[in-house]
């Protein structure tokens, strides 16, 4: 989980998004099942965040606990270029 801030715009990084990343937060779970992802979003992250995923159906339920909920599925040929770590809030 990703929480960020945002951050006043700059002349330099015109073109770099607005937000600055706060806190990182990991949490081990005892496996990948949609209910257990499902209980620890309940339990841990806030019903206003957004949440950004790659297209795993684990994830499917999301948009049901939080307000925004975008799933980005991978071309498999590009996998190697672009490595998804999980689920990304903020």
């Amino acid at each position: 989980m990703v929480e960020s801030k945002p951050v006043a715009p700059s002349e330099k990084y015109k073109h770099k998004t607005p937000k600055k990343v706060d806190i990182i937060k990991m949490k081990v779970i005892e496996n990948l099942k949609k209910e257990t992802a499902n209980q620890q979003i309940k339990e841990n992250i806030d019903i206003k965040a957004s949440a950004t995923t790659y297209g795993a159906n684990n994830y499917n339920d999301i948009k049901k606990h939080l307000e925004d909920h975008q799933a980005v599925i991978q071309d498999k040929r590009k996998t190697s270029e672009n490595t998804a770590l999980g689920a990304y809030c903020n």
